[in-house]
């Protein structure tokens, strides 16, 4: 199944049905527009400042794979 909710339903860029498509892809563009995406700035940045202080704490080698994820789960 991956990352499907079940085996009936398609991933958005296999659907072939445009309409099933606009659907689907309507809150995504709400929350990419250049609106959003401005609103999204103030925090985005302080969780950068926020990576680089936790990255500069470590020591030896980083697994930069990680922090990443944890980027992306916290902003997303």
């Amino acid at each position: 199944l991956g990352r499907q909710l079940d085996h009936h339903t398609q991933m958005m860029t296999a659907l072939q049905d445009t309409k099933e498509h606009v659907r689907r892809r309507r809150p995504w563009l709400r929350a990419m527009s250049p609106t959003a995406l401005r609103d999204y700035h103030d925090l985005l940045g302080s969780r950068i400042v926020q990576m680089i202080s936790c990255l500069e704490n470590q020591k030896g080698a980083i697994e930069l794979n990680a922090w990443f994820d944890y980027f992306t789960f916290v902003f997303i």
